[in-house]
């Protein structure tokens, strides 16, 4: 592996080439607090290729012009897509057309919208700020002259890239306009080209990066640009396109070039002052997802060919990372795997640890993670996860086919809390055939973890995502006729676009307003969804605002001394303080992680009484210390000090013999504590 060690660089770099011959438009409203790894990459392959590229990011523009935070509320808030789309097509199509003042009113109904954007500002952005912005942004494209303009799309970028396109084709109609990104898919993207093939003369597929090399190699020796796979283009007979296969070997793929990205947002600040802080820099260690490829999960809408798991040799991955990180004196990085292989990941750990670096890394991981693993994650840098919980109720993840389980769920929360691992989950609700009573259930248990990281968001009900199980399969889920999101409808024209080919949200007819849309009650003009969902988002919301108190958050943790351990519960108030010893500490130091109780029972039994541990066990789950599920027991309490399952479990089973089990109540500070002694 080539020396890694940190050397003098320049953070970045104007294009080698003078002249640029193919532009990247990065459009509103994508996040600009990170790069476009997309857009990075294809920069590379452009940078390999000996072809002079640029990536305007745009997006920073439109920023600067109404404010970071509202142009971040547009691009993170899924609540918002219909909306942003709409008003970049109204510049594309006409806001009569599109019936748009009633759009926007009807909008602003619906539940916590206003408390994001003001109506006032929606028809302000549609009349004057976004028609400029669009003409600014042509007038910029066209300045630097290039023979080919490529768009990168994803959920909310898709009408401010056909908007920017048409305006730019109707200026240079020689120009070659481009499109990629997960809304361009196979069928969305062959719909659009048809239904816009004025302003679209070419869509990419799937993963664009042999294509696109393809594409460029055939653009610079002036050969046709058709039957190049993954690539639509037109003949007499519509839109045509051959299949492409995915990238096999990732190694060969350029590091991302995201040279451009921070000379944009360098001119932001000199132009209107607005300094634009990265959050993280993103890079991949691998594509698909090990875990999708042998059962996908019943929501996720990856595409089938994107599912196939490839990954990168580990020696590459901690080049790029170092690479990255010091070409552009950034520590913090996001990998965008879907889940990490721990084969692949492991000895990437390893590197890292022996650079000796204060990286700060952000992975997405299966839950059902060991805890020697979370050891070797906090030493690498690695300070945020992404952990797929979605649900702390076994029937719903089994509907899910997650491969996981509410006591899998909470020991992951444990040990992330015990490493300092910041554990990022949404839960869901709103799965076909769930049933009321499991999300009753997990009200019930959510106080006995609520020390645990909550959610980040309140809740989250499921989306029918095209390629996903419950739009292939449908017919399993008990789901009837799927129809194209409404939010589609207004922005585009009737009869333009046939919605059921570019949507990639999808609802079920037969159901609107109570399994997937919100039901909107008129007599009291505000939305509803049914009882058992509104208990379930009090609930969480009640769990979210408790680790958001100033007064300090529930805590349930435990402290070992010299053959005893110190409990202190403090998830209600006011809180308890008590001491464990003999079989209940032996029983929460083996419930480190998840145990068979039969199991646990009988290998306790070479050293407590079958009676002892089976009224020990009860005892700790009455205290909700331990909670159980199907013959599952595991501890609950987050330790001060993490030690290896192995360790603990060695320390409980290493006793010579059982001591007596005389038990003593005795006071402690006030009068809700007390101590649980053996002697």
């Amino acid at each position: 592996m080539n020396d890694l060690r940190p050397q003098a660089t320049h953070r970045y770099v104007q294009s080698s080439s003078s002249e640029v011959e193919l532009l990247f438009c990065c459009m509103p409203w994508a996040a600009s607090s990170r790069p476009s790894l997309p857009l990075g990459l294809l920069k590379g392959i452009c940078d390999q290729e000996g072809i002079g590229s640029k990536v305007i990011y745009s997006n920073f523009d439109l920023s600067a012009k109404i404010g970071i935070d509202l142009a971040e509320e547009f691009a993170t808030k899924s609540s918002l897509q219909g909306l942003s789309e709409h008003l970049f097509a109204c510049s594309l199509f006409g806001k009569d057309v599109l019936d748009s003042d009633r759009f926007i009113r009807k909008y602003s109904e619906l539940p916590g919208v206003l408390d994001i954007v003001p109506k006032d500002f929606w028809f302000h952005a549609r009349d004057e700020v976004i028609p400029k912005f669009l003409t600014a942004t042509a007038d910029r494209l066209l300045d630097h002259s290039p023979s080919i303009i490529g768009f990168s799309a994803t959920f909310n970028q898709v009408m401010s890239s056909l908007a920017a396109a048409r305006i730019v084709k109707d200026r240079k109609p020689d120009t070659i306009t481009i499109f990629g990104g997960a809304l361009f898919q196979d069928p969305m993207g062959q719909e659009y080209h048809r239904a816009c093939s004025k302003f679209v003369d070419h869509v990419f597929f799937d993963e664009a990066d042999d294509s696109f090399r393809t594409f460029i190699c055939h653009w610079k020796n002036r050969a046709p640009l058709k039957e190049i796979p993954g690539v639509t283009y037109k003949n007499g007979k519509g839109i045509e396109y051959l299949p492409s296969e995915p990238v096999t070997d990732l190694n060969r793929l350029p590091v991302p070039n995201y040279d451009d990205y921070y000379l944009e947002a360098e001119r932001l600040k000199d132009d209107s002052s607005f300094d634009f802080l990265v959050d993280f820099l993103p890079y991949e260690s691998s594509r698909g997802c090990w875990w999708g490829q042998k059962s996908q999960c019943t929501f996720c809408g990856l595409p089938k060919g994107r599912v196939i798991f490839r990954n990168r040799d580990p020696e590459r991955i901690v080049e790029d990372i170092i690479t990255l990180s010091r070409k552009y004196q950034e520590t913090s990085l996001y990998a965008t795997d879907s889940i990490i292989s721990w084969p692949t990941l492991t000895p990437v750990l390893q590197q890292l640890v022996e650079l000796g670096l204060d990286l700060e890394l952000f992975y997405e991981v299966k839950a059902s993670i060991k805890k020697e693993q979370f050891e070797l994650l906090k030493n690498a840098g690695v300070c945020r996860l992404q952990s797929g919980i979605e649900s702390f109720s076994t029937d719903a993840l089994q509907l899910m086919a997650k491969g996981t389980s509410l006591l899998i769920n909470l020991q992951f929360l444990k040990w992330a809390k015990e490493y300092g691992l910041q554990s990022l989950y949404n839960l869901l609700i709103g799965l076909p055939n769930e049933k009321p009573e499991w999300y009753d259930n997990v009200i019930e248990l959510i106080p006995m973890f609520c020390h645990l990281q909550p959610p980040n968001n309140e809740l989250i009900t499921v989306s029918l995502h095209r390629y996903s199980p419950l739009y292939e399969r449908k017919e399993i889920f008990g789901l009837g006729t799927l129809l194209s999101r409404p939010d589609l409808l207004n922005c585009f024209p009737p009869g333009t676009i046939d919605l059921n080919k570019c949507s990639y949200f999808f609802y079920e007819k037969e159901t609107v307003g109570k399994r997937f849309l919100f039901e909107r009650k008129k007599q009291h003009n505000h939305f509803k969804s049914p009882d058992y969902m509104q208990r379930f988002r009090q609930a969480v919301s009640e769990w979210i605002q408790l680790h958001q108190t100033i007064n300090g958050r529930p805590s349930l943790s435990v402290r070992l001394g010299e053959g005893f351990a110190k409990i202190c519960d403090e998830r209600t108030s006011p809180g308890r303080e008590y001491t464990v010893s003999d079989e209940h500490l032996d029983i929460i130091l083996m419930c480190d992680r998840i145990q068979v109780r039969s199991s646990l029972e009988r290998r306790l039994g070479k050293k407590y009484s079958q009676p002892m541990i089976t009224e020990a066990i009860d005892e700790l789950l009455a205290r909700e210390v331990l909670i159980q599920e199907k013959g599952k027991i595991l501890s609950l309490a987050v330790a001060d000090c993490p030690r290896s399952t192995s360790w603990l479990e060695a320390t409980a089973l290493g006793y010579d013999s059982p001591k007596s089990i005389e038990k003593r109540l005795m006071p402690m500070k006030g009068n809700n504590s007390f101590v649980v002694k053996f002697s």
